[in-house]
């Protein structure tokens, strides 16, 4: 059983695998890749390939 801990505690929880907001990212970046504005073109190209790049960092850690 595992005891309740207080605010002060200097001890960090374990943070869980969270992959919602990469894969978030990823879907808006493709949608703006489908725009005809080449401003919105090169944004959703940054987008999708930062929020890739921190995907696959998150499940490198799963390896």
């Amino acid at each position: 059983m595992k005891n309740a801990k207080s605010p002060g505690d200097a001890v960090p929880e374990d943070q869980s695998l969270d992959l919602t907001w990469p894969i978030v990212f990823s879907v808006a970046g493709l949608t703006l890749l489908r725009s005809k504005s080449v401003v919105c073109q090169m944004l959703g190209a940054t987008l999708t390939t930062l929020s890739l790049i921190r995907l696959i960092k998150k499940l490198a850690t799963l390896a």
